[in-house]
């Protein structure tokens, strides 16, 4: 299966965006995140969110 470059973008955008819409639920609601026996900060999802968004901003910008 091959993907057009604009396919590819779209779709890694709409992955982003998902991705960044669950760091900001997480944040919003400050949904606990247990990774090995460690929590993870509420601040880490903040970033994730301001990072995800980003990429998934210029994923949807080359495509345009």
């Amino acid at each position: 299966m091959h993907l057009s470059k604009q396919s590819f973008l779209t779709l890694t955008g709409f992955i982003f965006a998902l991705i960044s819409l669950l760091h900001l639920i997480r944040a919003v609601m400050g949904l606990p995140v247990m990774l090995a026996g460690f929590s993870i900060p509420i601040w880490v999802s903040v970033i994730g969110f301001v990072v995800v968004a980003f990429l998934s901003y210029n994923s949807f910008k080359l495509v345009a």
